[in-house]
């Protein structure tokens, strides 16, 4: 299962720095709209664009991805309910949803884009698998960031007739009453998986945040529009990490080395 949410550019852009900050993000949806099952779900954000000239629809891009949560008992209003996006990590790249539907069919393009009118849809169990794989095959940043929110969604409740459990559930409140006097966002914390050994800390399971490197690779590879890579891009788990750059008879490469093996040039 898989969320979709849809904003407004604009919307997205005033908020941005406070997604940023907090790592999470809340939304409404119609309460009827709800699926049964409401466990912790990937969740898609996306920015909508106003519809061109000639285009009967407007232009969609990836910008966020979570895991959706349901908070019991969370009812706003008569018809509608809250959802929360925690964790919210940003795209590995905006993506524009052209791209990714190019290799779906065209029936499930037009049946996404239609669900994305709405703000906060479920989409098919099938269509949302698609469209998850097609993700997947954007290279192997994406597959990472999608490996770590399944986990996160996949994550087993604690049990409290096990001691590790309790200790665990203790060191998980302490930790997130320390966050909050110090007023640092909560969102990592939820990113956890039960550590190997039942004597590790609750902070031994946390999953690391790709938001830095997303950040510095995102900013390397769009520096300026239209770049050219030194290497083309044919294999999925390609990574180009100096991009060039040409401007009327001007030329700059920018040469991304954070966290990646060293390299040296060759005339």
């Amino acid at each position: 299962m898989v969320y979709a949410i849809s904003l407004s550019s604009e919307e997205l852009d005033d908020i941005d720095w406070q997604l940023q900050l907090d790592q999470f993000m809340s939304k409404t949806m119609g309460f009827s709209l709800r699926p049964r099952d409401l466990s912790p779900q990937v969740a898609l954000v996306f920015a909508r664009a106003r519809s061109s000239a000639g285009s009967a629809h407007p232009a969609y891009q990836l910008r966020w991805l979570g895991v959706v949560k349901h908070p019991k008992g969370r009812k706003v209003g008569t018809r509608d309910a809250l959802i929360k996006v925690e964790p919210l990590w940003r795209s590995p790249a905006p993506v524009e949803l052209a791209a990714v539907t190019a290799s779906l069919s065209r029936m499930d393009a037009e049946e996404l884009t239609a669900m994305l009118f709405n703000e906060v849809v479920v989409l098919p169990d099938e269509l949302g698998e698609r469209l998850v794989a097609a993700l997947r095959e954007l290279g192997p940043r994406f597959a990472e960031l999608l490996d770590r929110l399944s986990s996160v969604a996949d994550q087993v409740p604690f049990d409290s007739s096990r001691i590790e459990d309790r200790s665990w559930q203790e060191q998980y409140d302490s930790a997130r009453l320390a966050l909050s006097i110090a007023e640092f966002p909560l969102a990592p914390l939820s990113a956890w998986r039960r550590p190997r050994s039942p004597h590790d800390t609750y902070l031994a399971g946390l999953i690391p945040e790709p938001t830095e490197q997303s950040l510095i690779e995102h900013d390397a590879a769009h520096s300026v529009t239209e770049p050219r890579f030194l290497q083309p891009w044919d294999r999925p788990d390609f990574r180009c990490d100096i991009h060039v750059f040409e401007h009327q008879g001007r030329r700059i490469e920018v040469a991304n080395v954070n966290a990646t093996p060293g390299f040296s040039a060759r005339q």
